[in-house]
């Protein structure tokens, strides 16, 4: 199968659906480190992942981001 988009071709269709995810627009770009997502729920997730946790809890070991 080929990629209708740029013509690439794969020897497998899982192959051709992970491309086609990467072809997709991604519009929602993190303002920290530039990654892009192609939705906002996915960038509002990544945000929450990379946002500092500088509150350690010393009895479990868990980071918060608040006291």
């Amino acid at each position: 199968p080929a990629c209708l988009v740029c013509g690439k071709s794969f020897g497998q269709d899982s192959n051709l659906i992970q491309h086609k995810g990467e072809e997709r627009p991604r519009p929602h770009g993190c303002p920290s480190c530039g990654k892009t997502f192609g939705q906002d729920s996915d960038l509002a997730q990544h945000n929450e992942e990379e946002r500092p946790r500088p509150h350690g809890c010393p009895n479990c070991g868990k980071t918060f981001g608040q006291d």
